[in-house]
């Protein structure tokens, strides 16, 4: 039997001061990014908005907004989506999904940060 050892760096003073000033800067946009993205789907349900920080091999940030009752027709607004992202220097994110007792379209958007 062999033991791995894992080595732990915890992250930089400077790391973590980028990360919890964009973290209040972001906190700060929320609401009007909401607006805005609420605006450009103005025919979808809005049913909420999150953010947080996720971490996997770099960190980043992340605003979520969740839409119920979608259709196709509604990917015209897009290209509104991806606007607002690009002002951000924002990725964008999509995930849409059915509930099992209803045939409706829910979507997931994501605009992702990355703390640098």
């Amino acid at each position: 039997m062999t033991s791995e050892v894992i080595h732990y760096f915890p992250p930089s003073f400077s790391y973590q001061v980028k990360r919890a000033l964009l973290e209040v800067k972001l906190q700060k946009k929320l609401p009007k990014v909401e607006r805005e993205i609420r605006e450009a789907w103005d025919h979808a349900e809005f049913l909420g908005s999150d953010y947080g920080i996720e971490y996997n091999d770099r960190c980043f940030f992340k605003f979520s907004f969740n839409f119920g009752y979608f259709s196709f027709n509604s990917w015209g607004e897009l290209a509104k989506i991806q606007k607002i992202a690009k002002k951000l220097r924002a990725k964008v994110q999509f995930i849409c999904y059915t509930e099992d007792d209803k045939p409706d379209l829910h979507v997931d958007l994501y605009l992702w940060f990355r703390i640098r």
